[in-house]
């Protein structure tokens, strides 16, 4: 498997405790940016341009340009192709 064929979701997903009870309460995850604002407050601009870098390998295109970019489908068929174990069954 290429690197390049692999998503680093840590250099851009933040983590934080959530509540299952209530889906509603984002109160964790607020406090959560704010103390990255506060620690580092170029921090949250640098995570959204790596997602902005990955975000065609995290969806499904659909319609004419489908094929034109390299999709979550085309990305994992890549990485499938390249384990030289890979057996279907």
């Amino acid at each position: 498997m290429k690197d390049e064929d692999l998503i680093d979701y840590e250099s851009f997903a933040v983590e934080t405790v959530g509540d299952i009870g209530n889906k509603t309460n984002f109160g964790s995850m607020f406090d959560m940016m704010e103390a990255m604002i506060e620690e580092n407050p170029n921090e949250i601009r640098e995570r959204q341009l790596i997602l902005k870098e990955q975000v065609v390998s995290l969806t499904y295109g659909l319609g004419e340009d489908a094929h034109r970019y390299d999709d979550a489908f085309s990305r994992m068929m890549k990485i499938l192709e390249s384990m030289n174990d890979y057996e279907m069954v």
